[in-house]
């Protein structure tokens, strides 16, 4: 279900929502955005949930604004401002800076005001406690970033990147290369799990048309559709269902689509094995 998230809920809130509109159980997301962000949130629901962490694969994009002159302790402009800098980047200098992070990867460090673990603690919870803990660098991809526009103290930049990418980190570390300080002060999710904010609705319109809810689903296979796809035929598709490994002349591919009479049933990959490569299911939806 395709979901445009408003500015004060979380993610969960959204979850817990849907969940006593639809009444439904079996429901989740796939991709946390932060209570300050807005944008597009897909929703699993049912069979979906099984999916979801091959949803979340896809590249995001996201259009955030950056202000210069100020750095928090949440890096972004909600958190405590920890430094100032009277310096205001030109245009040139931020298109130079975007440049050398275009189409690359890079490392960051996650910041303390996350989600992420470490020793099966929120850094967050750290971090509310007033306490540092030591970060490793993750590698992350920034497939494409521009600037859009720059005003005043501003810039507005469009960024498309891969899973787990802090954007608030990104824009920090991108005020830092130009020897400033800087914070995100707007966040929007254009693009997750290959569903655009174009194709989103709010919880309130939701609501308001729960009577056609069988027209605002997705089907599974549309968040999918960056996989190859590979047929079966219905002999295949009964020792699919058994367990059993099937023979194929299909080169090897770490993850694809399967389909029997044109309905998808789950996903796969293909193996290399001594006499015929075979398909192993990795998530039977049937």
């Amino acid at each position: 279900m395709p979901i445009f998230k408003e500015t004060g809920f979380t993610s969960h809130d959204v979850v817990a929502k849907l969940r006593g509109i639809l009444k439904t159980k079996k429901i989740g997301h796939s991709g946390t955005l932060d209570p300050n962000a807005t944008g597009a949130l897909p929703i699993c629901i049912g069979k979906a949930t099984k999916i979801s962490d091959y949803m979340m694969l896809q590249p995001k994009e996201y259009i955030a604004e950056i202000t210069f002159g100020i750095e928090t302790a949440t890096e972004d402009i909600w958190g405590e401002v920890l430094n100032y800098s009277d310096k205001i980047p030109t245009r040139d200098e931020i298109i130079s800076s975007i440049d050398k992070i275009n189409n690359q990867e890079i490392q960051q460090i996650p910041p303390m005001y996350s989600a992420k673990k470490i020793k099966g603690k929120k850094l967050y919870e750290y971090a509310r406690k007033g306490e540092i803990i030591s970060r490793e660098p993750i590698r992350v991809t920034v497939y494409q970033a521009e600037l859009l526009r720059k005003y005043e103290n501003k810039a507005l930049i469009r960024i498309r990147c891969s899973k787990g990418t802090y954007i608030r980190t990104l824009l920090k570390d991108l005020a830092r290369s130009m020897d400033t300080c800087g914070t995100m002060s707007f966040l929007l999710r254009t693009l997750s799990s290959g569903i655009s904010i174009d194709n989103c609705l709010t919880l309130e319109q939701i609501e308001h048309n729960i009577e056609s809810i069988e027209d605002i689903m997705l089907p599974m296979e549309k968040a999918l559709s960056h996989l190859p796809k590979i047929e079966v035929d219905d002999e295949k598709y009964n020792l699919i269902l058994n367990g059993a490994k099937i023979s194929t002349s299909l080169d090897p591919m770490e993850q694809n689509l399967i389909y029997c009479r044109n309905e998808f049933i789950g996903i796969g990959e293909v193996l290399k094995s001594n006499h015929s490569n075979i398909i192993k299911v990795k998530k039977l939806l049937h």
